[in-house]
């Protein structure tokens, strides 16, 4: 009998928190009706030993090993394995609520979704599980090609990890992670399914706990992520237009949603290695993309102040504010790691 979810955890080089989550989906109600599928990206540490020891705890408990190549590769081999009706992604350094599966279970059962989504929490050592109680549900109905913004809305259009896919959304036309992305790939992947889906169903409670660290992938520097998110914007309007869905207010939306990203570009640019001057050339270069321009001039967008430096045109502010912000963070991070 086929699973009815399959879970694909890629690992690469945790050793440290392996257990832990394993330890979390090991005792999970509901286990029996999935497979849990460990990508073994290369680990030169204890993580392939961990998980041996785990595939003979486990029922449906598979290991692939291969080359290291990157979460994009190794997620990508995951969904062409998977025997699931649907596939949902764990990163190996999070947990879930000690019930998720059983929820995610009760509502694939119950709805029949192209996709089911719920809500995240941030952690730092020890997640604060809430009750399942009187969990509410939200269907949207796909028509009006407006679900990724109401989820955007809401906190969970862009991680994958917040999603459990019907597998066959991910074929013809092919859904992928870009390889050659090693920050927002989430975002354009969960796009598409989004834009696939026909029917959609939001658990308002968060079942998805997200370790916050000082080394995740949001606090480092991506080479070119500007140029990587205008390509994956561009391959975006492609994909629409191959599913039939080609429209001037699409077109419009997926722009918006490059404008954004100013927030990060911006961070990005200002944790950039090469000189300032170079930081305000690109800053400039990003601010006359016309996809960004006519998005800051004629879209409603968050009242944040980054948003109102970039109207202006002021990019020493727009810098100013990120390292203002990047102060913060780090020093509210260490308390931060306290309360949670």
């Amino acid at each position: 009998m086929k699973p009815l979810l399959s879970i694909i955890i890629p690992v690469y080089n945790v050793e440290k928190y392996l257990i832990q989550i394993l330890e979390n989906l090991t005792h999970q109600s509901g286990l029996e009706k999935c497979e849990i599928i460990c990508i073994n990206d290369g680990s030169t540490d204890a993580s392939l030993e961990i998980l041996n020891t785990y595939r003979l705890r486990i029922a449906n408990f598979f290991i692939i090993s291969k080359k290291n190549e990157g979460v994009s590769v190794a997620r990508n081999v995951g969904i062409d394995k998977a025997s699931g009706k649907y596939v949902s992604f764990i990163d190996a350094d999070d947990l879930i609520h000690p019930g998720a599966i059983q929820v995610i279970l009760k509502y694939l059962e119950e709805y029949d979704p192209d996709i089911l989504s719920w809500k995240y929490r941030p952690f730092y050592s020890n997640p604060k599980y809430s009750e399942l109680l009187d969990i509410k549900v939200t269907e949207i109905k796909n028509d009006n090609l407006q679900a990724f913004d109401i989820m955007v809305s809401k906190g969970i259009a862009v991680g994958i990890y917040l999603k459990a896919v019907r597998k066959d959304i991910f074929y013809n036309p092919s859904i992928q992670f870009d390889t050659t992305m090693s920050y927002g790939e989430d975002m354009f992947v969960s796009w598409k399914c989004i834009s696939k889906a026909k029917t959609i169903i939001l658990i308002d409670t968060p079942l998805y706990f997200y370790r916050q660290s000082s080394n995740s992938a949001i606090t480092r520097f991506h080479k070119n992520l500007y140029e990587k998110y205008g390509s994956a914007i561009e391959d975006m309007k492609l994909f629409i237009k191959t599913i039939g869905k080609e429209s001037e207010e699409y077109t419009e939306r997926i722009d918006y949603h490059l404008a954004m990203r100013l927030p990060s570009l911006t961070m990005m640019e200002y944790r950039a290695p090469y000189s300032n001057e170079e930081k305000k050339m690109r800053l400039k270069m990003i601010l006359n993309d016309p996809r960004i321009k006519r998005a800051l001039a004629t879209a409603t967008l968050p009242s944040s102040k980054i948003f109102k430096l970039a109207i202006k045109g002021d990019i020493e502010g727009m810098l100013k504010m990120a390292k203002f912000n990047s102060k913060i963070a780090t020093l509210l991070n260490p308390l931060k790691r306290i309360l949670k």
